[in-house]
């Protein structure tokens, strides 16, 4: 194959890094750089590379739209781990999904996701995304917005192109889900009481179905085969957000392309803070304190980031002193013990093995 990979499909690497074997050195500990190095690349070389020009192909057609064009280039150059679509062709390979069928989903998932992406920024106020400025300080919550949107509807386009109704129904649910769960996290920001149970609906609905909904190819295969890959991508989706949540707290913020502690900045408290407010009350108390400034701070400067990191710094480092991020991962590796167990009923096959590597892969990463 002489063409080689684009800057667009390699930024999962990231611009810092010189190669993958010095983004894997600093991406995990010694003891874990003996581990495989994401070996589902290599074995999906070919259809990531016609994801990539797919993709690029549907963002350059914006050309004459510069500001529209810029603003997904700026997202979309900057990185990336392109889990979903890589779960999308490993689930295809299971079920012997056409090639272009499983391309037209893949770009429908990294659509999606890029919309969420656009979307969570704004509402979140985020400040960076992959280590960059987030879109809607450069372009403004209108124009970002509308990128989401028109995520969206490439995401639709792909859908329509595989000419099966299975597709748009899914993804009908699996969107709805995602909307409503951000709904029930907008609606439980700064709540100093957040159940366990409620934080599991909001990573439920926003994570773990969109990667339910890739695992199975959205749903257009034998239904058997389909039913054990949708199980597998939802406790995988569980694994990997509960696992991000923990990094949030205990990260590498170069690795993370985003400020540690930046949920419990946005209002957004997670697992870890959960599990450690019931150690600790005192860490409740400061969550009021924090959810009362924070409202003081939209009051008198609304649509303006809260600067007042004061109470999140205290919130955090009384985290650390608990046990909570220790056992956040291991209910994180439980789900990705439940993931891999789903795929007992496929056969051995290559791409079996992959997907059980990514479930490895969720649970033992730095970013």
């Amino acid at each position: 194959m002489g063409e080689k990979p684009s800057t667009f499909f390699l930024a999962f690497y990231s611009k810092q890094y010189q190669s993958f074997e010095e983004m894997h050195k600093k991406q995990f500990s010694k003891e874990e750089q003996n581990k495989p190095k994401l070996p589902w690349l290599d074995l999906l070389s070919a259809d990531l590379l016609a994801l990539d020009k797919e993709l690029r192909k549907q963002r350059d057609d914006l050309e004459d739209l510069d500001e529209l064009h810029q603003l997904l280039a700026h997202l979309m150059d900057a990185g990336g781990k392109r889990l979903r679509p890589v779960v999308v062709l490993l689930g295809s390979k299971a079920l012997e999904i056409s090639k272009e069928k499983a391309i037209n989903i893949a770009c429908a998932a990294e659509w999606i996701h890029s919309a969420s992406l656009f979307h969570d920024d704004v509402v979140d106020r985020a400040e960076t995304r992959r280590n960059l400025t987030a879109s809607h300080l450069i372009w403004g919550n209108t124009f970002a917005v509308l990128g989401g949107d028109y995520c969206l509807s490439m995401a639709l386009d792909r859908i329509q192109k595989t000419d099966d109704m299975r597709a748009f129904s899914s993804i009908n649910k699996t969107v709805r889900a995602m909307i409503v769960s951000e709904l029930v996290q907008l609606k439980q920001k700064t709540n100093p009481s957040l159940s366990i149970e409620t934080y599991y609906r909001i990573i439920k609905g926003k994570t773990a179905s969109l990667m339910s909904w890739c695992s199975s190819c959205a749903e257009i295969g034998d239904p058997t085969l389909t039913r054990c890959l949708s199980a597998f991508g939802y406790q995988l989706g569980l694994a990997f957000q509960i696992t991000d949540d923990v990094l949030d707290m205990s990260g590498d913020e170069t690795l993370l392309g985003k400020s540690v502690g930046q949920d419990l900045k946005e209002g957004n408290f997670t697992l870890p803070v959960i599990l450690a407010s019931r150690q600790n009350p005192k860490i409740e108390k400061l969550i009021r304190q924090y959810k009362e400034t924070a409202e003081h701070e939209t009051e008198t400067t609304p649509g303006k980031p809260d600067h007042n990191l004061k109470p999140t710094e205290q919130i955090s480092q009384m985290v650390k002193e608990t046990d909570a991020l220790k056992r956040a991962m291991e209910m994180a590796k439980e789900h990705a013990r439940k993931a891999e167990s789903k795929l007992t009923s496929l056969p051995h096959t290559p791409w079996r093995s992959q997907l059980l590597k990514m479930a490895d892969f969720a649970v033992n990463r730095k970013r």
